[in-house]
């Protein structure tokens, strides 16, 4: 029998996206450690995640992803939502580890001397499961949703279309989103244009945020995240040697960590 087809024999779950899409994922397997750790040049760790996710995923709504050729598969998870994926991330791993309540992990530092040391952080996951903040507008199917939201700033009165985040405007404007309150740098980089009207008729522009009023920055950033929605992921510690850490280090007092990009997050050292 393929692997394919050995695959195909592993229990599922299913639950609902922040999308509100339905969604059916297995349990991790060897198979999927191999994915995330095999080295390949040029292959940034999100890529090994998406390749883990079209292998993990049996079905988003209608799409049965095992289905499709490994193209089409990969085609489709670029396709969605970054918080739909990372939602997707985090029910696999909690349903391969039995909701664990708790999750232990090795931080890495450097102190106040400039010497690498680590120490083990525990974070508590409430009920086993990460909160999520689902997409004001939910949808039963990728094939029904919109990908752009529509907008008129309060104080501008600029009527503009923001692309929501997904892994193809993430690659075509480099977004990086590691730290999730950090919106509004996100939303400056992603191609966000608004209606010019002239004298020769209109046109949609890039949006320019360098003399765009705060009033509207506001408004842009609230709504944005009430359309995509939120998974909860990130942890803050005070940095283990902050006192000792010199005026230029300052930044570092506070560590903020996606726990999704922690290599022990999908293959923990001890369960």
């Amino acid at each position: 029998m393929s692997l394919k087809e050995d695959l195909k024999e592993i229990p599922t779950t299913t639950f609902k996206l922040v999308s509100g899409v339905e969604c059916e994922v297995r349990y991790l397997v060897g198979y999927d450690y191999e994915t995330l750790t095999k080295f390949v040049k040029g292959r940034e760790q999100r890529e090994n995640l998406n390749y883990m996710l079209a292998n993990a995923i049996i079905r988003v709504g209608k799409t049965m992803l095992q289905e499709l050729s490994d193209e089409e598969r990969a085609f489709f998870i670029k396709g969605m939502f970054e918080k739909d994926k990372k939602h997707a991330l985090t029910m696999i791993r909690q349903y391969s580890f039995g909701y664990q309540k708790e999750f232990n992990f090795i931080l890495p530092y450097t102190d106040g001397n400039g010497e690498n040391k680590e120490i083990t952080k525990v974070v508590p996951i409430q009920d086993g499961m990460f909160p999520i903040v689902p997409m004001e507008k939910q949808w039963n199917d990728y094939s029904e949703i919109e990908k752009v939201l529509e907008l008129e700033l309060p104080m501008s009165k600029y009527k503009v279309k923001v692309p929501l985040l997904d892994g193809n405007v993430q690659e075509k404007f480099n977004v990086e989103m590691l730290d999730d309150s950090d919106v509004l740098s996100g939303l400056k980089f992603r191609g966000i244009t608004y209606l010019r009207k002239g004298e020769k008729g209109n046109a949609w522009v890039e949006l320019k945020f360098g003399i765009l009023h705060a009033v509207d920055i506001t408004f842009l950033k609230n709504a944005v995240e009430k359309a995509e929605g939120k998974v909860h992921t990130e942890v803050r510690f005070e940095h283990p040697d902050a006192e000792n850490l010199p005026p230029s280090r300052f930044k570092e007092k506070l560590l903020i960590i996606d726990l999704v990009g922690v290599p022990d997050f999908f293959f923990p050292s001890t369960v």
